[in-house]
């Protein structure tokens, strides 16, 4: 895919994403953004993806500067250091919410400050935090976090994301005093409690991902796999509603947070639909609450929306309505992928 800059580019190779690896290279006015992702699980996807960009780059110019993903685990992140030390170039990690954020901005040539709502399941944050739902200001060559959404446990690394009960078993536990119970989880061992207790092999991530799977838990939605799951939870949200329900805004950790928590227990007390009408309803305009508190003073009503949560059509239309009722001028992903299929194209914008 070609994309035309209203701006004059140094060459600027980018590598990014895990499961959807792409690349971008920009030079001049041009942008170029690989139209396959690679999944770098698989060994033999990550020497195609190896082999594809040494023989893009032996026939382009010469890059000044390589950009890749902060996660220093990501092959493309190590593919990216080993090529700047052949090549003689430095290479830069990029956040990758920041990234999100540009890829949105680029598309419609943004380049001036702008805000952006980051929403998707994973990205490495500062001091190694798991972050997910973002709000960013964005300047030229940095970003600034303003705002989030208040972090939740995630029990187990990476076994919390593809086993939402563990999710759901801590979230129990964290609010056990507030019109919760822990009946259905009496067979989970003593140590998983014990771990949750001390914090063993716990991290709070600010995922937006992890809300919706933590909302499809609560609400005992279970298909086939994770995806099934929540298009199931997007179809249901037929008419999203915020009547009787309630979030918070509070400051922690010098950031604006927000607080979903009376909203996600009291899912427990609706069906399937009634709970997603509710989540999808009161989750975005939450965020538009955290956009208005973000931004008090700043004059700046540009804001790009994006991340792989982005993808449920049901929270981006509704973003955009109560974004723009705030006076925002939102903007969304058109062309490009919502996700991290062309992240790699926010990445090098990133090192202009």
């Amino acid at each position: 895919m070609h994309i035309r800059l209203k701006i004059q580019a140094r060459p600027i190779l980018a590598l990014s994403g895990y499961q959807k690896a792409s690349f971008c290279f920009i030079s001049g006015e041009e942008a170029f953004i690989s139209d396959k992702t690679w999944d770098l699980r698989r060994p033999e996807e990550v020497s195609e993806y190896r082999n594809v960009i040494k023989i893009f780059v032996d026939n382009k110019e010469k890059p000044q500067v390589i950009a890749h993903d902060f996660h220093p685990d990501f092959y493309s992140s190590r593919l990216a250091k080993e090529l700047s030390v052949l090549l003689g170039i430095p290479a830069v990690p990029v956040r990758h919410h920041h990234a999100h954020a540009l890829t949105v901005a680029g598309e419609y040539n943004i380049f001036d400050s702008f805000f952006s709502l980051a929403l998707d399941g994973f990205g490495l944050g500062e001091d190694g935090e798991l972050w997910g739902g973002e709000f960013l200001f964005i300047g030229k060559n940095s970003y600034k976090r303003l705002g989030r959404l208040r972090p939740i446990l995630q029990p187990g690394g990476d076994l919390g994301v593809i086993r939402p009960d563990l999710l759901l078993a801590s979230f129990y536990y964290e609010h056990k005093g507030k019109n919760a119970t822990l009946i259905q989880f009496r067979d989970y061992p003593s140590i998983f409690w014990e771990g949750i207790s001390k914090g063993i092999n716990c991290h709070y991530t600010s995922s937006c991902g992890r809300y919706f799977d933590l909302a499809c838990s609560l609400l005992n939605i279970r298909k086939e796999n994770q995806l099934e799951t929540l298009l199931h939870f997007e179809r249901l949200a037929i008419n999203p509603k915020t009547e009787n329900q309630s979030f918070k805004i509070i400051d922690q950790d010098d950031l604006k947070n927000l607080d979903l928590t009376e909203m996600l227990l009291s899912l427990q007390d609706y069906n399937e639909q009634e709970g997603s009408e509710i989540f999808h309803g009161i989750i975005s305009e939450g965020l538009t609450a955290l956009a208005i508190e973000c931004t008090k003073g700043s004059g700046i009503k540009n804001i790009a929306i994006g991340g792989g949560c982005i993808l449920n059509q049901v929270l981006k239309r509704e973003l955009e309505s109560k974004l723009s009722a705030a006076g925002f001028k939102v903007f969304s992903p058109h062309f490009l992928s919502a996700g991290d299929d062309q992240l790699s194209f926010g990445m090098a914008l990133a090192v202009l």
